[in-house]
């Protein structure tokens, strides 16, 4: 059996760094999101918006 790599839509050395420490394989992918773009005021839903809109570029980026 292959071994699942995760796709990490960030290039946070220090993400990375903690999920390999528990030991999964990583990959880090630049999501190229603009965080400034988003405007919200809710810092929760703010937080979500961003995780959505760099999963959904890294998605399109990585089919499958």
């Amino acid at each position: 059996m292959r071994e699942q790599e995760l796709l990490l839509a960030s290039t946070s050395p220090w993400r990375r760094d903690l999920l390999e420490s528990a030991g999964l394989k990583v990959r880090c992918v630049d999501p190229e999101v603009d965080e400034r773009a988003v405007q919200l005021g809710d810092p929760i839903e703010l937080v979500k918006e961003l995780a959505r809109r760099k999963a959904k570029a890294v998605v399109e980026k990585h089919p499958g």
